[in-house]
């Protein structure tokens, strides 16, 4: 018989995705000659390990590390002592996480964003950005694989789970993060998919405080009518993980330039009388605000500049423009960071957090703000609606999409929460939208936004080249 080593790390804290690893060697007996072969000798990371991993084996010696999932330090640990027992990591498999409770984002308090978007989001991004450092500088070992990475996001990072925005939020971005990653280390022989199940009967389920008639949606809207088991998400992971799907990478597998005043100027062009515009940097607002007047002399505008990552200046913005305006019945909220080509191992946390205070922390405290205040309004007999709200967020060209992660989070993030609002709040008659674009159209993108756009919901055996032309 062979002994196949590996890692394991779980969750042992409520908040702050704290793990655990544990060495395990499992003997793999002659009536399980698929696994000793696919298997054998591999070092396996885990994150998020439910605490019983360890009960029912036997012959086990255990290994304890302490730690973080959203703490860099703590992460560079825990890959480091991995390192040090065994020499290198085969497959990493990011899944620690928590869930946090049911709020609308109108009602969502800002450090209970943060704190599930810091967990969910930030601790995959530190895991991989670590693991992919370690793969890279690794012999390959299975089946010609330098590695295999696996992120588990969830459903919520494919449709919406209502009354969820942060949690969906977060998981949008682990999908968006894993195409990326898939694309840019297919060459080095690292592969990159991800995992989106359903409902899992966990203790982060059971033991999250959620009321019972959410609990019995949760089970109606699978098709099965109830709760995945743990086993049957690991039975996914593990085929993935495999050698035997070494030609899929990039796969989410569900188990179940002058644009602002370019809008504006379309928006007087169909008959707004005032428009108010807001940002980081006044002059810019200035020259909008006259190019607007140029084409538009009859028109209100207004401008202000303020700091969108802050709570208390995205407040007092919105104050401003009510002692100007008597409401809000369109909002264009536009999410374009034109992040410098970079890859995932190469971020630092700095510009990470940049990038999520600035743009991600940045359109969710907007958007509550404008909630807030169009759930205030009447309805509008002509559009019976309350308001719109729509964010336009840039992917970058398909192209580029291996060096722009960063992009690519904070835009699949922002599509998850607009979704997520839609459903939340179309009961109060208002209206929540998001554009992607491959490209925000400039004089220099034309040519790339007369391409054709197109999506993918199935799992693609590919070697990845999908990823060139889908998302």
């Amino acid at each position: 018989m062979k002994q196949i080593p590996r890692f394991w790390a779980r969750t042992t804290g409520e908040k702050k995705g704290d793990l655990a690893l544990h060495q395990k060697r499992v003997e793999v007996k002659r009536s399980q000659p698929i696994v000793e072969a696919l298997f054998e000798d591999a070092v396996v990371l885990i994150t998020g390990a439910g605490s019983d991993i360890l009960s029912n084996q036997a012959g086990i010696r255990v290994e304890l590390y302490q730690g973080d999932v959203s703490g860099e330090a703590s992460v560079k640990g825990m890959i480091g002592r991995c390192v040090d027992l065994y020499g290198r990591i085969d497959i990493a498999c990011n899944n620690a996480g928590i869930s946090g409770g049911s709020a609308r984002t109108s009602d969502l308090p800002v450090r209970d964003f943060d704190l599930l978007c810091t967990v969910n989001q930030l601790g995959v991004f530190l895991c991989e950005k670590y693991e992919l450092r370690q793969m890279l500088q690794q012999d390959p070992a299975l089946s010609g694989q330098r590695g295999s990475i696996i992120n588990v996001s969830s459903v919520a990072g494919n449709c919406i789970i209502p009354t969820t925005p942060a949690y969906t939020a977060s998981k949008h971005a682990v999908v968006a993060l894993s195409r990326c990653d898939a694309l840019k280390y297919a060459q080095d022989g690292i592969r990159v998919n991800c995992v989106s199940p359903s409902a899992v009967w966990t203790p982060m389920v059971s033991g999250a405080g959620l009321p019972q008639e959410f609990l019995d949606m949760g089970a109606a809207q699978s098709p099965l009518k109830r709760y995945l088991q743990p086993m049957e998400v690991a039975n996914a992971i593990l085929f993935i993980a495999s050698p035997n799907a070494s030609a899929i990478l990039g796969a989410n597998l569900p188990i179940d330039g002058d644009t602002d005043s370019v809008i504006a100027c379309i928006l007087a062009e169909k008959g707004c009388g005032q428009i108010f515009l807001g940002d980081s940097g006044l002059q810019s607002l200035q020259e909008s605000r006259d190019k607007i007047l140029s084409r538009h002399p009859s028109t209100r505008v207004f401008v202000k500049a303020f700091n969108r990552s802050e709570e208390a200046e995205v407040h007092k913005f919105f104050v401003d423009i009510m002692r100007v305006f008597e409401r809000i019945d369109i909002a264009v909220n536009l999410v374009c960071q034109n992040q410098a080509p970079q890859a995932t191992a190469e971020i630092s946390l700095e510009d990470y957090a940049r990038s999520y205070t600035v743009f991600q922390r940045g359109a969710f405290l907007i958007q509550r703000d404008l909630l807030r205040q169009m759930l205030e309004q009447d309805i509008l007999p002509q559009s019976k609606t309350r308001g719109n709200i729509v964010n336009i967020v840039e992917l970058g060209p398909t192209s580029s999409l291996a060096d722009r992660p960063l992009s690519a989070i904070v835009a699949n993030a922002i599509v998850g929460l607009s979704k997520t609002d839609a459903f939340d709040f179309a009961p109060d008659n208002i209206r929540v939208n998001c554009i992607a674009a491959s490209e925000v159209l400039t004089t220099t993108s034309a040519e790339e936004a007369e391409k054709p756009a197109s999506t993918s919901d199935v799992v693609p055996i590919d070697r990845g080249s999908s990823l060139h032309s889908t998302w």
